[in-house]
């Protein structure tokens, strides 16, 4: 029954497209093209594979590839053939506990010489696996009886804590700027100016764009904002932000307490605790199925919980993220859809985010005085526009 009931669930995200397609990065691929390299390989099953596989590194022209996923009809049929390798990319983290482990065995079973596992633990900003990767190489690795080949990778293979938690900075009385990583920022080069306010505050990536595009945002940081995905990433990218003040945004924290979630919880400074976030959710008419974003809180953490001389505020612009550039061939990059409207627009709710909202409440605090909105500039979700961008290496 529960394997039924988990099927149903599988073809209704695939139907709805409530789940991202996913896409091989290049870690995988280096793994496969090296296993490949030295154990010989023709087929390979792709356990999990979606209802449209992405094929950017070709592997689906250099292997006979058969795709496996019980939510795509096409696929639904589970194949009687064994196989050289079997890939399995960012599909345990979704299956009930109950059939983790006849799961893993099936893997296994039709696994001749290699298997490569990825744990995905980040969807839409929830987190959707509870296991540490200790945790996960444990169990998976008790299964591997036959002592194949294997790799398993990890969004979050944290590899130091963080042991020691810089103060925050004198807060009060000073005039702060609160960076967003809107590409808007990009169009004007403020970098100067927003070095000269007493603290700059950036968040999630912000810090890592400051070091690419330092005429256009500055590079000075004396707060970074981030919640748990963050995080994990950009420390375990950024040993230099070890000694950074932190500020956490635990609204969506659902990690496991007995792995490397301690070193999240163990930060000192967090921007609300959930009786706050609940109250302000409450007070500001925030949607009852949406989540307030980090750069929106932030905001209101340094309005609620500071006296501060002034607030300004640059990149904040329909909540638009370097991430969401759509890359080109050219020097030019275009400005997308901004991606959280275009999910409104075509009422797909999954967003944990109603950019509307958020930017009314900016718009509001604006005119109330209360903020100083450094590049206030607006894109239509349905209209692109192309913008001029040097990075710098």
């Amino acid at each position: 029954m529960v394997f039924t009931t988990f099927k149903e669930s599988q073809v209704q995200y695939n139907r709805l497209r409530e789940h991202k397609n996913y896409r091989m990065n290049r870690d995988i691929y280096n793994h496969i093209k090296i296993l490949s390299d030295c154990i010989p390989t023709k087929t390979i099953l792709n356990y999990g594979s979606g209802d449209t596989p992405k094929d950017e590194f070709g592997i689906y022209k250099r292997f006979k590839v058969v795709n496996y996923d019980i939510g795509v009809k096409e696929f639904e049929n589970f194949p009687d053939t064994i196989f050289d390798g079997v890939i399995c990319l960012n599909v345990l983290e979704y299956i009930p506990e109950e059939l983790l482990v006849s799961e893993i065995k099936k893997i296994f079973s039709k696994a001749k010489r290699w298997v490569i596992i990825e744990i995905g633990y980040l969807y839409n900003d929830r987190i959707m696996s509870h296991k540490g990767i200790h945790e996960w190489k444990r169990l998976i690795h008790k299964y591997n009886t036959n002592k194949l080949p294997l790799y398993i990778k990890s969004e979050y293979d944290f590899k130091i804590p963080r042991t020691k938690y810089p103060e925050l900075p004198k807060i009060d009385n000073k005039r702060i700027i609160i960076v967003g990583n809107a590409i808007s920022a990009l169009n004007d080069e403020f970098g100067e100016e927003i070095d000269k306010f007493d603290l700059v505050i950036r968040i999630g990536d912000g810090v890592e764009n400051s070091i690419k595009y330092p005429k256009q945002i500055g590079t000075k940081t004396d707060i970074c904002v981030m919640g748990d995905y963050k995080y994990f990433l950009l420390l375990n990218r950024n040993k230099f932000m070890y000694d950074m003040p932190i500020i956490t945004s635990k609204a969506r924290s659902m990690m496991s307490h007995e792995t490397s979630a301690n070193f999240f919880e163990q930060e000192p400074y967090t921007l609300f605790n959930d009786q706050e976030l609940v109250e302000l959710s409450l007070n500001l008419g925030c949607p009852g199925y949406k989540h307030m974003s980090t750069g929106l809180l932030t905001i209101l953490y340094f309005l609620h919980k500071h006296e501060t001389e002034s607030i300004s505020i640059v990149g904040f612009d329909n909540f638009s993220n370097f991430s969401n550039k759509k890359k080109t061939k050219s020097k030019k990059e275009i400005l997308p859809y901004y991606s959280i409207q275009q999910e409104l627009l075509t009422k797909n709710v999954n967003s944990i985010h109603d950019s509307g909202f958020e930017n009314n409440i900016l718009s509001d605090l604006e005119k109330e005085g209360k903020l100083i909105w450094l590049n206030k500039k607006y894109t239509s979700s349905d209209n692109g526009k192309v913008i001029e961008i040097k990075e710098i290496s």
